[in-house]
């Protein structure tokens, strides 16, 4: 296999080697037949000058014969290029082998597809070659080779006659701008007109002549720096061998390292980038404010559980909340509870309508009030008319309580309503006529839970909660942010808060086996329901 590939290397430098060569000789030969040119037709320009006793020409014949070689310099490169196809054309009808064909840059053709082709098709022939000497002559890949050179060929052909027309067009408007300067040596003597016209001819000469040699040096200078494009990565070995490198066990201990590594490091850019609280141990890391309980997910899609199921263990998730809430002040036989949250969308509305039914079932006079003024979803979900609701009770003394309390359809639990928009909630809640309601309140309900608006956002809930007994901060999983715990904690920590319970709301079983660790010291379990495609909560 290695003596193999060392043929393979060879060959290939020798191929190139040979193009190399081929392109000098071509281009000797045509510096002898320009030099022989050059010659005669300096000659000829000395002889004229003798005959007709002139020196130099004009200052106007030289003008117009610099801007006539310049022209006609392009004329020949031009041709030159139509030559080398000419050249290509006979390689591919005489079917020459193309590992010995004068490279296209020689002519100073740049072409991209031409060069491509006749790279390819050297480099196919040196394959052919490879294989033939060593006596492989009916091996199956020589007849794709020969496939692929025939392709090759049609492309290559096809390529030459595109960019034949185009320098044809362009030979032809060189010509003509020849033309239009040649009209003007008529103002020109004859003499002088006859002493241009063998000038030109020998700085035309003369062009040729340097281009060929700078092509000729390029020439000599690939040739010199000539190397194969394949090289040997690592040398063939026996397999019965070991290699020194690389080594197995050293290979198979990093593996068991990055193994390890590797989801460490994932788990922990997860835990760093994500912002959203996804278990109670999120919570317990950044807060020492108990959570009171854990509420499952409602796949309901009803805010209010018990009108449909009251027995669903959703909603026992909503009992065990009201049991909890029973170990805290044990002696106060009526409870003020106020429901805030950071921001909107973590279930204010949705625990305190829920825990208010809660109460009432277990025949408790109980009344909740909309106290969120500025985004009231109340009177949505119970979905009951009401004149008042208590804005309008604070701002206008004629209003009496009465006139703002709502019954529901439980005897046990009555609602009131958040009533008009005002420019200004929070002036209205500090009033005395906020607390005057509480306080009435208080005499005619055993409980009574305040849905407020986020306290994150707006001053409302901290106004309010200077009135109730306890406060149930709702955190819900995957929306609310971690950076919440840190304000709630900023506000226990300033005695703004008192009495702060956490509510870990709409927890799926796949993210967490349990939850909801309060005062009675409740756990819920998820289960997957036999008969939904839900999952349903089991408390224990």
């Amino acid at each position: 296999m290695n003596k193999l590939t060392e043929n393979y290397i060879q060959s290939e430098v020798k191929e190139k080697s040979l193009a190399s060569k081929n392109t000098v000789v071509f281009i000797n030969n045509q510096l002898s037949e320009m030099q022989d040119s050059l010659s005669f037709i300096e000659q000829q320009i000395q002889d004229y000058k003798n005959k007709n006793n002139i020196t130099d020409l004009s200052l106007k014949a030289q003008t117009i014969y610099s801007k006539i070689a310049s022209v006609e310099s392009e004329l020949v490169k031009s041709r030159s290029i139509n030559n080398y196809y000419d050249y290509l054309e006979k390689y591919i009808s005489e079917g020459q082998l193309f590992e010995g064909i004068s490279v296209p840059t020689s002519y100073g053709i740049d072409d991209p597809a031409i060069n491509m082709l006749i790279d390819q098709l050297v480099e196919i022939q040196i394959k052919k070659n490879i294989l033939i000497d060593g006596g492989q002559i009916n091996n199956p890949a020589i007849a794709q080779y020969n496939r692929q050179n025939k392709q090759l060929l049609l492309n290559l052909q096809e390529a030459i006659n595109t960019n034949r027309y185009a320098n044809d067009i362009l030979i032809k408007d060189i010509e003509q701008r020849i033309v239009k300067l040649e009209s003007s040596l008529s103002s020109i003597p004859e003499v002088e007109r006859e002493l241009l016209s063998i000038e030109r001819l020998q700085a035309i000469s003369e062009k040729v002549y340097t281009f060929l040699l700078t092509k000729r040096a390029e020439a000599k200078i690939s040739h010199s720096s000539i190397t194969a494009d394949s090289k040997v990565l690592e040398p063939a070995i026996y397999l019965n061998n070991p290699p020194d490198y690389p080594k197995k066990s050293s290979n198979y201990l990093f593996a068991f390292v990055m193994a390890i590594f590797i989801p460490l490091l994932c788990i922990l850019l997860i835990e760093l980038l994500n912002d959203k609280i996804i278990s109670s141990i999120d919570i317990k890391r950044r807060t020492d404010i108990p959570i009171i309980s854990g509420l499952g997910k409602n796949y309901s899609g009803s805010s209010l559980l018990f009108d449909q199921n009251p027995k669903s263990l959703v909603f026992e998730g909503f009992r065990g909340l009201r049991t909890n809430l029973d170990f805290i002040e044990l002696n106060q036989k009526n409870k003020t509870i106020m429901v805030t949250s950071s921001t909107s969308g973590e279930g204010k509305t949705y625990i305190s309508e829920n825990l208010a039914i809660a109460y009432a079932v277990s025949n408790k006079r109980t009344i909740v009030i909309g106290a969120d003024l500025r985004r009231p979803r109340l009177y949505k979900d119970f979905n009951k008319h009401a004149k008042y609701g208590i804005s309008n009770y604070l701002e206008n003394s004629k209003i009496k309580i009465e006139d703002i309390i709502l019954k529901s359809e439980d005897k046990n639990l009555d609602l009131i309503y958040s009533g008009y928009k005002p420019e200004r909630p929070a002036e209205l809640f500090a009033s005395g006529r906020f607390l005057e309601l509480i306080d009435k309140l208080k005499l005619l309900y055993d409980i009574i839970i305040i849905d407020t608006p986020p306290v994150g956002l707006v001053a409302d809930a901290l106004i309010i909660s200077k009135s109730v007994d306890i406060n149930l901060f709702v955190v819900r999983h995957k929306v609310s942010s971690k950076a919440s715990l840190n304000f709630i904690n900023e506000l226990e920590k300033n005695n703004k808060f008192k009495n702060i319970n956490i509510v870990f709301n709409d927890v799926t079983s796949s993210d967490e086996n349990h939850y909801g660790y309060g005062y009675g010291y409740g756990y819920v379990y998820h289960s997957k329901s036999a008969t939904s495609n839900h999952f349903s909560d089991e408390k224990v």
